[in-house]
Protein backbone atom coordinates (compact mmCIF):
# COMPACT_ATOMS: atom_id res chain seq x y z
CA UNK A 1 0.00 0.00 0.00
CA UNK A 2 1.58 2.99 -1.37
CA UNK A 3 2.32 5.56 1.97
CA UNK A 4 3.18 9.40 1.90
CA UNK A 5 4.17 11.93 4.32
CA UNK A 6 2.22 15.62 3.42
CA UNK A 7 5.55 17.66 3.56
CA UNK A 8 7.17 15.82 0.88
CA UNK A 9 5.79 16.42 -2.67
CA UNK A 10 3.29 14.53 -3.46
CA UNK A 11 1.59 12.34 -6.83
CA UNK A 12 -1.77 13.34 -8.48
CA UNK A 13 -3.37 9.59 -7.01
CA UNK A 14 -2.43 10.95 -3.84
CA UNK A 15 -5.59 13.20 -4.25
CA UNK A 16 -7.15 17.16 -4.17
CA UNK A 17 -7.16 17.54 -0.33
CA UNK A 18 -3.67 15.48 0.31
CA UNK A 19 -1.46 17.75 -2.64
CA UNK A 20 -3.60 20.82 -1.37
CA UNK A 21 -1.90 20.29 2.32
CA UNK A 22 1.46 19.49 0.68
CA UNK A 23 1.12 22.55 -0.66
CA UNK A 24 0.31 24.81 2.48
CA UNK A 25 3.63 22.86 4.02
CA UNK A 26 5.58 24.28 0.65
CA UNK A 27 4.26 27.38 1.66
CA UNK A 28 5.98 27.13 5.23
CA UNK A 29 2.62 27.49 7.19
CA UNK A 30 1.40 25.08 10.18
CA UNK A 31 -0.17 22.06 8.93
CA UNK A 32 -1.07 19.07 11.24
CA UNK A 33 0.78 16.26 10.72
CA UNK A 34 -0.19 13.28 8.93
CA UNK A 35 0.32 10.64 5.71
CA UNK A 36 -1.75 9.96 2.66
CA UNK A 37 -3.12 6.15 1.42
CA UNK A 38 -2.15 6.50 -1.89
CA UNK A 39 -5.28 4.39 -3.61
CA UNK A 40 -5.26 1.88 -0.78
CA UNK A 41 -7.71 -1.19 -1.91
CA UNK A 42 -9.94 -2.68 1.16
CA UNK A 43 -8.05 -5.64 1.95
CA UNK A 44 -4.71 -3.71 2.44
CA UNK A 45 -6.41 -1.49 5.33
CA UNK A 46 -5.39 -3.43 8.38
CA UNK A 47 -4.19 -2.56 11.47
CA UNK A 48 -1.33 -3.98 11.33
CA UNK A 49 -0.29 -2.11 7.78
CA UNK A 50 -0.93 1.02 9.53
CA UNK A 51 0.71 0.64 12.98
CA UNK A 52 4.41 2.18 11.82
CA UNK A 53 2.80 4.93 10.92
CA UNK A 54 1.00 5.40 13.55
CA UNK A 55 3.82 5.35 16.18
CA UNK A 56 5.61 8.19 13.68
CA UNK A 57 2.85 10.41 14.70
CA UNK A 58 2.58 9.15 18.07
CA UNK A 59 -0.07 9.39 20.87
CA UNK A 60 -3.50 11.36 20.50
CA UNK A 61 -6.47 12.07 18.70
CA UNK A 62 -6.45 11.54 14.41
CA UNK A 63 -8.83 12.80 11.44
CA UNK A 64 -9.25 10.51 8.75
CA UNK A 65 -10.29 12.45 5.62
CA UNK A 66 -11.27 11.15 2.21
CA UNK A 67 -8.87 12.24 -0.58
CA UNK A 68 -10.15 12.44 -4.14
CA UNK A 69 -8.12 12.56 -7.21
CA UNK A 70 -10.47 14.57 -8.70
CA UNK A 71 -11.18 16.57 -5.54
CA UNK A 72 -10.71 19.64 -5.01
CA UNK A 73 -10.03 21.31 -8.59
CA UNK A 74 -10.94 24.16 -10.49
CA UNK A 75 -13.94 22.90 -11.67
CA UNK A 76 -15.63 20.52 -8.74
CA UNK A 77 -14.95 20.85 -5.44
CA UNK A 78 -16.67 17.89 -4.36
CA UNK A 79 -17.03 20.24 -1.24
CA UNK A 80 -18.83 17.56 1.95
CA UNK A 81 -19.45 14.86 -0.54
CA UNK A 82 -16.88 12.79 0.78
CA UNK A 83 -16.07 10.83 4.36
CA UNK A 84 -14.29 12.70 7.35
CA UNK A 85 -13.69 10.91 10.46
CA UNK A 86 -12.82 13.19 13.81
CA UNK A 87 -11.35 11.99 17.36
CA UNK A 88 -9.92 8.57 15.85
CA UNK A 89 -7.56 6.82 18.56
CA UNK A 90 -5.70 3.15 17.76
CA UNK A 91 -4.83 1.36 14.50
CA UNK A 92 -8.19 -0.29 14.63
CA UNK A 93 -10.40 2.30 14.79
CA UNK A 94 -8.41 4.06 12.22
CA UNK A 95 -8.33 1.00 9.52
CA UNK A 96 -12.38 1.29 10.41
CA UNK A 97 -12.30 4.92 9.61
CA UNK A 98 -10.48 4.47 6.24
CA UNK A 99 -12.47 1.93 5.04
CA UNK A 100 -15.85 3.85 6.09
CA UNK A 101 -14.24 6.32 3.90
CA UNK A 102 -13.96 4.43 0.97
CA UNK A 103 -17.22 3.06 1.35
CA UNK A 104 -18.72 6.59 1.02
CA UNK A 105 -16.26 7.32 -1.79
CA UNK A 106 -17.69 4.74 -3.83
CA UNK A 107 -21.43 6.21 -3.21
CA UNK A 108 -24.50 7.54 -4.81
CA UNK A 109 -24.30 10.56 -3.63
CA UNK A 110 -20.72 10.83 -4.91
CA UNK A 111 -21.59 9.87 -8.37
CA UNK A 112 -24.91 12.02 -8.55
CA UNK A 113 -22.57 15.20 -7.83
CA UNK A 114 -20.01 14.04 -10.50
CA UNK A 115 -22.75 13.85 -12.82
CA UNK A 116 -24.29 16.93 -12.08
CA UNK A 117 -21.42 19.34 -12.44
CA UNK A 118 -20.82 17.37 -15.83
CA UNK A 119 -17.12 17.18 -13.81
CA UNK A 120 -15.98 13.64 -14.83
CA UNK A 121 -13.57 13.96 -12.52
CA UNK A 122 -11.31 10.63 -11.41
CA UNK A 123 -12.86 9.34 -8.16
CA UNK A 124 -10.46 7.27 -7.15
CA UNK A 125 -10.02 7.54 -3.69
CA UNK A 126 -6.61 8.16 -1.45
CA UNK A 127 -7.34 8.85 2.38
CA UNK A 128 -5.04 11.14 4.45
CA UNK A 129 -4.48 10.38 8.12
CA UNK A 130 -3.81 13.22 10.31
CA UNK A 131 -3.25 14.94 13.73
CA UNK A 132 -6.32 15.89 14.88
CA UNK A 133 -6.23 19.94 16.25
CA UNK A 134 -8.38 20.02 19.68
CA UNK A 135 -9.69 23.56 18.41
CA UNK A 136 -10.28 26.53 20.67
CA UNK A 137 -11.53 27.96 16.92
CA UNK A 138 -12.19 26.52 13.96
CA UNK A 139 -13.66 27.29 10.81
CA UNK A 140 -12.95 28.27 6.91
CA UNK A 141 -12.05 31.09 5.31
CA UNK A 142 -12.63 32.44 1.41
CA UNK A 143 -10.17 34.58 -0.06
CA UNK A 144 -13.03 35.96 -1.91
CA UNK A 145 -16.69 37.02 -0.91
CA UNK A 146 -18.84 33.82 -2.58
CA UNK A 147 -22.16 35.75 -2.51
CA UNK A 148 -21.04 38.92 -3.62
CA UNK A 149 -17.85 37.91 -5.79
CA UNK A 150 -16.06 40.38 -4.38
CA UNK A 151 -12.36 39.59 -5.25
CA UNK A 152 -10.62 42.57 -2.75
CA UNK A 153 -12.68 40.94 0.61
CA UNK A 154 -11.90 37.53 2.93
CA UNK A 155 -14.71 36.59 4.48
CA UNK A 156 -13.81 34.37 7.51
CA UNK A 157 -16.29 31.93 9.20
CA UNK A 158 -15.39 31.09 12.57
CA UNK A 159 -16.72 28.75 15.37
CA UNK A 160 -15.79 27.44 19.02
CA UNK A 161 -14.55 24.41 19.26
CA UNK A 162 -14.12 21.60 15.76
CA UNK A 163 -15.75 22.61 12.98
CA UNK A 164 -17.51 20.05 11.80
CA UNK A 165 -21.19 21.47 13.39
CA UNK A 166 -20.51 24.49 11.07
CA UNK A 167 -19.41 22.75 7.96
CA UNK A 168 -22.21 20.40 8.50
CA UNK A 169 -24.81 23.39 9.06
CA UNK A 170 -25.79 22.97 12.74
CA UNK A 171 -24.05 25.86 13.86
CA UNK A 172 -24.59 29.51 12.98
CA UNK A 173 -20.62 31.21 11.72
CA UNK A 174 -19.31 34.08 13.55
CA UNK A 175 -18.80 36.20 10.51
CA UNK A 176 -15.92 38.70 9.95
CA UNK A 177 -15.17 40.39 6.31
CA UNK A 178 -11.91 41.98 6.24
CA UNK A 179 -11.04 44.59 3.01
CA UNK A 180 -7.57 44.47 1.80
CA UNK A 181 -6.75 47.56 3.65
CA UNK A 182 -7.37 45.88 6.56
CA UNK A 183 -10.64 47.68 7.17
CA UNK A 184 -13.31 45.24 8.40
CA UNK A 185 -16.47 45.46 5.74
CA UNK A 186 -20.27 44.70 8.06
CA UNK A 187 -22.83 42.94 5.64
CA UNK A 188 -26.59 41.48 6.70
CA UNK A 189 -26.10 38.77 8.30
CA UNK A 190 -22.66 39.45 9.77
CA UNK A 191 -24.65 39.65 13.31
CA UNK A 192 -23.65 36.65 15.10
CA UNK A 193 -20.31 37.65 15.69
CA UNK A 194 -21.71 40.40 17.66
CA UNK A 195 -24.42 38.12 19.33
CA UNK A 196 -22.14 35.59 20.94
CA UNK A 197 -20.16 35.97 24.41
CA UNK A 198 -16.99 38.44 24.51
CA UNK A 199 -14.83 35.52 25.58
CA UNK A 200 -16.27 33.02 22.33
CA UNK A 201 -15.52 35.61 19.69
CA UNK A 202 -12.33 35.03 17.45
CA UNK A 203 -9.90 37.87 18.53
CA UNK A 204 -9.39 40.58 16.10
CA UNK A 205 -5.46 39.73 15.65
CA UNK A 206 -6.75 36.31 14.56
CA UNK A 207 -9.13 37.16 12.15
CA UNK A 208 -6.46 39.27 10.40
CA UNK A 209 -4.01 36.44 10.45
CA UNK A 210 -6.48 34.04 9.02
CA UNK A 211 -6.98 37.00 6.40
CA UNK A 212 -3.66 37.49 5.38
CA UNK A 213 -2.82 33.54 5.16
CA UNK A 214 -5.68 33.01 3.13
CA UNK A 215 -4.59 35.88 0.37
CA UNK A 216 -0.90 34.33 0.65
CA UNK A 217 -2.78 30.80 -0.49
CA UNK A 218 -4.44 32.34 -2.58
CA UNK A 219 -1.71 34.23 -4.74
CA UNK A 220 0.36 30.47 -4.40
CA UNK A 221 -2.43 28.66 -6.00
CA UNK A 222 -3.32 31.49 -8.89
CA UNK A 223 -6.81 32.42 -7.80
CA UNK A 224 -9.56 32.58 -4.84
CA UNK A 225 -9.56 29.99 -2.52
CA UNK A 226 -11.59 28.45 0.07
CA UNK A 227 -9.55 27.36 3.29
CA UNK A 228 -10.33 25.20 6.55
CA UNK A 229 -8.32 26.44 9.46
CA UNK A 230 -8.04 25.78 13.29
CA UNK A 231 -7.09 27.77 16.44
CA UNK A 232 -5.78 25.35 18.81
CA UNK A 233 -5.50 25.70 22.11
CA UNK A 234 -2.14 27.56 22.60
CA UNK A 235 -3.62 29.75 20.09
CA UNK A 236 -1.60 28.38 17.12
CA UNK A 237 -3.29 28.86 13.69
CA UNK A 238 -3.66 25.37 12.08
CA UNK A 239 -4.41 25.05 7.80
CA UNK A 240 -6.45 22.16 7.46
CA UNK A 241 -7.17 22.37 3.78
CA UNK A 242 -7.07 24.52 0.94
CA UNK A 243 -9.15 24.43 -2.67
CA UNK A 244 -10.08 26.42 -5.11
CA UNK A 245 -13.61 28.28 -4.97
CA UNK A 246 -15.68 27.08 -8.06
CA UNK A 247 -18.67 29.28 -7.51
CA UNK A 248 -17.73 33.08 -8.52
CA UNK A 249 -18.69 35.05 -11.64
CA UNK A 250 -16.10 35.08 -14.50
CA UNK A 251 -16.94 38.82 -14.50
CA UNK A 252 -17.10 40.87 -11.69
CA UNK A 253 -16.36 44.31 -9.98
CA UNK A 254 -12.67 43.79 -9.01
CA UNK A 255 -11.74 42.65 -12.76
CA UNK A 256 -10.12 45.65 -13.78
CA UNK A 257 -8.09 46.28 -10.06
CA UNK A 258 -4.83 45.94 -9.82
CA UNK A 259 -1.57 48.39 -9.95
CA UNK A 260 1.77 49.19 -11.99
CA UNK A 261 4.08 46.15 -12.77
CA UNK A 262 6.96 48.56 -12.30
CA UNK A 263 6.91 49.99 -9.02
CA UNK A 264 9.91 52.27 -10.32
CA UNK A 265 7.25 54.60 -12.52
CA UNK A 266 5.94 57.77 -11.67
CA UNK A 267 2.06 58.19 -11.84
CA UNK A 268 -0.19 60.60 -11.31
CA UNK A 269 -3.90 61.71 -10.90
CA UNK A 270 -3.31 65.24 -11.61
CA UNK A 271 -5.07 66.51 -14.71
CA UNK A 272 -6.78 63.30 -16.05
CA UNK A 273 -7.94 63.42 -12.19
CA UNK A 274 -9.95 66.53 -13.01
CA UNK A 275 -11.15 65.61 -15.96
CA UNK A 276 -11.95 62.01 -15.02
CA UNK A 277 -12.24 62.02 -11.01
CA UNK A 278 -13.26 58.76 -9.23
CA UNK A 279 -14.14 55.50 -10.55
CA UNK A 280 -14.59 54.86 -14.34
CA UNK A 281 -16.34 52.52 -16.35
CA UNK A 282 -15.14 49.55 -18.28
CA UNK A 283 -16.51 51.01 -21.66
CA UNK A 284 -15.27 54.54 -20.78
CA UNK A 285 -11.49 52.61 -20.11
CA UNK A 286 -11.72 51.15 -23.57
CA UNK A 287 -13.25 54.05 -25.62
CA UNK A 288 -11.88 57.00 -23.68
CA UNK A 289 -9.12 56.45 -21.66
CA UNK A 290 -7.43 54.33 -24.60
CA UNK A 291 -8.32 57.37 -27.21
CA UNK A 292 -6.67 59.71 -24.77
CA UNK A 293 -3.84 57.73 -25.00
CA UNK A 294 -3.82 57.02 -28.49
CA UNK A 295 -4.04 60.69 -28.85
CA UNK A 296 -0.75 61.62 -27.02
CA UNK A 297 0.71 58.76 -29.30
CA UNK A 298 -0.07 60.86 -31.87
CA UNK A 299 1.58 64.31 -30.62
CA UNK A 300 4.63 61.87 -29.40
CA UNK A 301 5.29 60.20 -32.82
CA UNK A 302 4.95 63.61 -34.76
CA UNK A 303 7.35 64.88 -32.82
CA UNK A 304 9.71 62.14 -33.24
CA UNK A 305 9.81 61.48 -29.07
CA UNK A 306 8.01 57.93 -29.65
CA UNK A 307 8.85 55.46 -32.75
CA UNK A 308 7.72 52.30 -33.95
CA UNK A 309 3.97 50.81 -33.20
CA UNK A 310 1.07 52.08 -31.23
CA UNK A 311 1.04 50.79 -28.21
CA UNK A 312 -1.69 49.97 -25.80
CA UNK A 313 -1.92 52.57 -22.58
CA UNK A 314 2.24 53.97 -22.77
CA UNK A 315 1.23 57.37 -21.31
CA UNK A 316 -2.32 56.37 -19.52
CA UNK A 317 -2.79 53.97 -16.73
CA UNK A 318 -5.81 52.69 -15.46
CA UNK A 319 -5.84 51.00 -11.53
CA UNK A 320 -8.29 49.87 -9.61
CA UNK A 321 -10.84 51.36 -12.12
CA UNK A 322 -8.99 55.19 -12.10
CA UNK A 323 -7.04 57.08 -14.52
CA UNK A 324 -3.63 57.97 -14.04
CA UNK A 325 -0.61 59.96 -16.41
CA UNK A 326 2.33 58.41 -16.62
CA UNK A 327 4.54 60.68 -16.00
CA UNK A 328 8.24 58.33 -16.50
CA UNK A 329 6.99 57.78 -20.51
CA UNK A 330 5.69 61.43 -20.87
CA UNK A 331 9.33 62.16 -20.58
CA UNK A 332 10.08 61.08 -23.93
CA UNK A 333 9.73 64.42 -24.91
CA UNK A 334 12.47 65.50 -22.96
CA UNK A 335 14.81 62.85 -23.77
CA UNK A 336 14.31 63.03 -27.64
CA UNK A 337 12.77 66.40 -28.39
CA UNK A 338 15.55 69.62 -28.01
CA UNK A 339 13.75 72.51 -25.99
CA UNK A 340 11.24 70.37 -24.02
CA UNK A 341 12.19 70.58 -20.39
CA UNK A 342 11.33 68.40 -17.49
CA UNK A 343 10.02 71.21 -15.45
CA UNK A 344 7.02 72.21 -18.39
CA UNK A 345 6.18 68.73 -18.52
CA UNK A 346 5.56 68.01 -15.08
CA UNK A 347 4.24 71.60 -14.70
CA UNK A 348 1.95 71.19 -17.67
CA UNK A 349 0.44 68.21 -16.03
CA UNK A 350 0.96 68.02 -12.32
CA UNK A 351 1.10 71.85 -11.69
CA UNK A 352 3.94 71.43 -10.19
CA UNK A 353 7.96 70.24 -9.85
CA UNK A 354 8.33 67.03 -8.89
CA UNK A 355 11.73 66.15 -7.32
CA UNK A 356 14.09 63.58 -7.39
CA UNK A 357 13.54 62.68 -11.14
CA UNK A 358 15.68 64.28 -13.22
CA UNK A 359 17.68 60.57 -14.42
CA UNK A 360 14.25 60.13 -15.85
CA UNK A 361 14.16 63.06 -17.98
CA UNK A 362 17.67 62.74 -18.72
CA UNK A 363 18.35 64.25 -22.68
CA UNK A 364 18.93 60.93 -25.31
CA UNK A 365 20.44 60.42 -28.42
CA UNK A 366 22.55 62.88 -30.17
CA UNK A 367 21.75 66.69 -30.25
CA UNK A 368 21.12 66.70 -33.96
CA UNK A 369 18.88 64.17 -33.76
CA UNK A 370 17.33 65.82 -30.93
CA UNK A 371 17.57 68.89 -32.90
CA UNK A 372 15.44 67.73 -35.98
CA UNK A 373 12.71 66.47 -33.76
CA UNK A 374 12.46 69.87 -32.21
CA UNK A 375 12.10 71.04 -35.78
CA UNK A 376 9.16 68.54 -36.42
CA UNK A 377 7.02 69.59 -33.41
CA UNK A 378 7.27 72.94 -34.30
CA UNK A 379 6.36 72.37 -37.38
CA UNK A 380 3.03 70.69 -36.36
CA UNK A 381 2.48 72.77 -33.57
CA UNK A 382 2.74 76.21 -36.11
CA UNK A 383 -0.44 74.69 -38.37
CA UNK A 384 -3.30 74.85 -35.85
CA UNK A 385 -5.60 75.59 -38.46
CA UNK A 386 -5.08 72.91 -40.22
CA UNK A 387 -5.62 70.29 -37.20
CA UNK A 388 -9.03 72.25 -36.53
CA UNK A 389 -10.16 72.00 -40.13
CA UNK A 390 -9.55 68.11 -39.48
CA UNK A 391 -11.46 67.80 -35.97
CA UNK A 392 -13.87 69.48 -38.07
CA UNK A 393 -14.13 67.16 -40.77
CA UNK A 394 -13.86 64.57 -38.76
CA UNK A 395 -17.03 65.41 -36.48
CA UNK A 396 -19.02 66.10 -39.56
CA UNK A 397 -18.37 62.31 -40.74
CA UNK A 398 -19.30 60.92 -37.90
CA UNK A 399 -23.16 58.94 -38.30
CA UNK A 400 -25.37 56.11 -36.33
CA UNK A 401 -24.21 52.83 -37.25
CA UNK A 402 -27.24 50.44 -38.07
CA UNK A 403 -24.84 47.21 -38.15
CA UNK A 404 -26.32 44.12 -39.48
CA UNK A 405 -24.89 41.81 -37.06
CA UNK A 406 -22.84 42.08 -33.79
CA UNK A 407 -19.51 41.60 -35.48
CA UNK A 408 -20.05 44.53 -37.68
CA UNK A 409 -21.25 46.76 -35.08
CA UNK A 410 -18.00 45.63 -33.16
CA UNK A 411 -15.69 46.16 -35.91
CA UNK A 412 -17.67 49.87 -36.38
CA UNK A 413 -17.46 50.70 -33.11
CA UNK A 414 -13.55 50.27 -33.33
CA UNK A 415 -13.58 52.12 -36.37
CA UNK A 416 -15.33 55.06 -34.38
CA UNK A 417 -13.01 54.58 -31.31
CA UNK A 418 -9.93 54.76 -34.25
CA UNK A 419 -11.70 58.03 -35.14
CA UNK A 420 -12.20 59.66 -31.65
CA UNK A 421 -8.57 59.37 -31.15
CA UNK A 422 -7.02 61.25 -33.67
CA UNK A 423 -9.56 63.67 -33.04
CA UNK A 424 -8.10 63.51 -29.48
CA UNK A 425 -4.66 63.77 -31.41
CA UNK A 426 -5.75 67.31 -33.25
CA UNK A 427 -6.68 68.43 -30.32
CA UNK A 428 -4.01 68.23 -28.47
CA UNK A 429 -1.80 69.28 -31.30
CA UNK A 430 -3.89 72.81 -31.14
CA UNK A 431 -3.72 72.72 -27.40
CA UNK A 432 0.27 71.99 -26.79
CA UNK A 433 0.53 75.42 -27.72
CA UNK A 434 -0.17 76.39 -24.42
CA UNK A 435 2.33 73.83 -22.84
CA UNK A 436 4.85 75.67 -25.13
CA UNK A 437 3.96 78.80 -24.39
CA UNK A 438 4.30 78.24 -21.16
CA UNK A 439 7.35 77.29 -21.24
CA UNK A 440 9.02 79.89 -23.29
CA UNK A 441 7.24 82.38 -20.80
CA UNK A 442 9.16 81.31 -17.80
CA UNK A 443 12.33 81.45 -20.45
CA UNK A 444 11.65 84.97 -20.13
CA UNK A 445 10.93 85.97 -16.58
CA UNK A 446 13.86 83.75 -15.94
CA UNK A 447 16.36 85.27 -18.54
CA UNK A 448 16.65 82.11 -19.70
CA UNK A 449 19.98 82.08 -16.51
CA UNK A 450 18.42 80.84 -13.55
CA UNK A 451 15.81 78.36 -12.05
CA UNK A 452 11.91 79.14 -12.00
CA UNK A 453 10.92 79.93 -8.80
CA UNK A 454 7.26 80.10 -7.31
CA UNK A 455 6.76 83.89 -8.20
CA UNK A 456 7.60 82.92 -11.90
CA UNK A 457 5.27 80.27 -12.09
CA UNK A 458 2.91 82.75 -10.35
CA UNK A 459 2.97 85.37 -13.04
CA UNK A 460 2.96 82.86 -16.22
CA UNK A 461 -0.05 81.10 -15.37
CA UNK A 462 -1.45 85.10 -14.92
CA UNK A 463 -0.61 86.05 -18.03
CA UNK A 464 -1.86 82.99 -19.34
CA UNK A 465 -5.05 82.94 -17.63
CA UNK A 466 -6.02 85.90 -19.38
CA UNK A 467 -6.28 84.51 -22.52
CA UNK A 468 -9.73 84.61 -23.83
CA UNK A 469 -11.92 81.79 -25.96
CA UNK A 470 -10.67 78.77 -23.66
CA UNK A 471 -13.80 76.64 -23.80
CA UNK A 472 -13.48 74.98 -20.32
CA UNK A 473 -13.11 78.74 -18.74
CA UNK A 474 -15.59 80.21 -20.60
CA UNK A 475 -18.42 77.50 -19.45
CA UNK A 476 -17.46 78.45 -16.14
CA UNK A 477 -17.61 81.71 -16.95
CA UNK A 478 -21.27 81.54 -18.37
CA UNK A 479 -22.06 80.21 -15.43
CA UNK A 480 -20.73 83.07 -13.07
CA UNK A 481 -22.96 85.51 -15.41
CA UNK A 482 -25.82 83.90 -14.96
CA UNK A 483 -25.52 83.38 -11.58
CA UNK A 484 -24.66 87.05 -10.91
CA UNK A 485 -27.69 88.29 -13.50
CA UNK A 486 -29.74 85.26 -10.95
CA UNK A 487 -28.81 87.17 -7.59
CA UNK A 488 -29.68 90.56 -8.62
CA UNK A 489 -33.67 88.76 -9.67
CA UNK A 490 -34.67 88.06 -6.48
CA UNK A 491 -37.82 87.30 -8.04
CA UNK A 492 -36.69 84.75 -9.72
CA UNK A 493 -34.31 83.67 -7.48
CA UNK A 494 -36.33 82.80 -4.85
CA UNK A 495 -38.80 80.52 -6.62
CA UNK A 496 -35.86 78.87 -8.39
CA UNK A 497 -33.81 78.22 -5.28
CA UNK A 498 -36.96 76.90 -3.75
CA UNK A 499 -38.38 74.43 -7.02
CA UNK A 500 -34.30 72.97 -6.62
CA UNK A 501 -34.06 72.31 -2.98
CA UNK A 502 -37.81 70.29 -3.50
CA UNK A 503 -36.15 68.66 -6.27
CA UNK A 504 -38.51 69.90 -8.85
CA UNK A 505 -35.76 70.50 -11.90
CA UNK A 506 -38.62 70.98 -14.76
CA UNK A 507 -39.63 73.42 -12.65
CA UNK A 508 -36.40 75.04 -12.03
CA UNK A 509 -35.32 75.06 -15.38
CA UNK A 510 -38.85 76.98 -16.53
CA UNK A 511 -38.22 79.84 -14.21
CA UNK A 512 -34.89 80.24 -15.70
CA UNK A 513 -36.36 79.89 -19.47
CA UNK A 514 -39.32 82.42 -18.42
CA UNK A 515 -36.97 84.62 -16.88
CA UNK A 516 -37.09 88.37 -17.44
CA UNK A 517 -34.14 89.34 -20.30
CA UNK A 518 -31.17 88.99 -20.21
CA UNK A 519 -31.13 86.36 -18.30
CA UNK A 520 -33.42 84.02 -20.15
CA UNK A 521 -31.05 84.44 -22.97
CA UNK A 522 -28.00 83.67 -20.90
CA UNK A 523 -29.33 80.81 -19.78
CA UNK A 524 -30.30 79.57 -23.27
CA UNK A 525 -27.04 80.32 -24.94
CA UNK A 526 -25.26 78.28 -22.33
CA UNK A 527 -27.43 75.47 -23.12
CA UNK A 528 -26.63 76.08 -26.64
CA UNK A 529 -22.85 76.53 -26.53
CA UNK A 530 -21.98 74.27 -23.47
CA UNK A 531 -24.90 72.36 -23.44
CA UNK A 532 -23.28 68.73 -24.70
CA UNK A 533 -20.76 69.34 -21.95
CA UNK A 534 -20.98 67.69 -18.19
CA UNK A 535 -18.49 67.57 -15.34
CA UNK A 536 -16.96 64.22 -16.09
CA UNK A 537 -17.50 64.55 -20.22
CA UNK A 538 -15.07 61.77 -21.00
CA UNK A 539 -17.19 59.47 -19.10
CA UNK A 540 -19.37 57.67 -21.33
CA UNK A 541 -22.19 57.46 -18.37
CA UNK A 542 -22.64 60.84 -17.73
CA UNK A 543 -25.23 62.62 -19.46
CA UNK A 544 -24.81 66.09 -20.61
CA UNK A 545 -25.97 69.01 -18.96
CA UNK A 546 -28.75 69.79 -22.20
CA UNK A 547 -30.34 66.07 -21.17
CA UNK A 548 -29.49 66.92 -17.12
CA UNK A 549 -29.19 70.36 -16.20
CA UNK A 550 -28.72 69.58 -12.23
CA UNK A 551 -25.36 69.74 -11.77
CA UNK A 552 -25.11 73.44 -13.69
CA UNK A 553 -28.26 73.93 -11.57
CA UNK A 554 -26.89 73.12 -8.17
CA UNK A 555 -23.86 75.84 -8.79
CA UNK A 556 -26.63 78.53 -9.65
CA UNK A 557 -28.94 77.54 -6.50
CA UNK A 558 -26.05 77.07 -3.98
CA UNK A 559 -24.38 80.69 -4.79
Amino acid sequence: MPTAWLEGPLPAEAGGKARGLARLCELGLSVPPGFVLILPAPSEITASALAPHLARLGPGRLAVRSSAVGEDGARASFAGQFETVLGVTGADEVAAAVARCLEAGGGERVKAYARGRGAGADLRLSVVVQELVEARWSGVVFSADPVSGRRDVVVVNATVGLGDRLVDGHADAQVYRVHEGGARVVAPGDGVAAAVPAGDRLPDPLVDEIAAGARRIARALGGPVDCEWAVDAAGRLRWLQARPITTLPDVHWNELDGGPRDPALLWTLSNVGEMLPGAITPLTISVSAWSIDRSIQVFTRASGAQRGEYQDFRYMGVFYNRFFFNVSALYDLTRHVAMNEKEGVELSVTGRLIPGSEGEARPEGSPLRRGLNFARQMAHLARPVAHLNKLSALVAGQREYDAPDSGALHAALGDGRAQLAEAFGCHLLVSAWSGTLYTAMIRVLTENSRVAGPEDHQRATQLLGAIDGIAGAEAVRALDQIGDHLAAAPLVASPFRSAFAAGDIGRAVALLEGAPHPLDAMWARFLGEHGHRCVRESELSERPWREDPRPALTLLATR
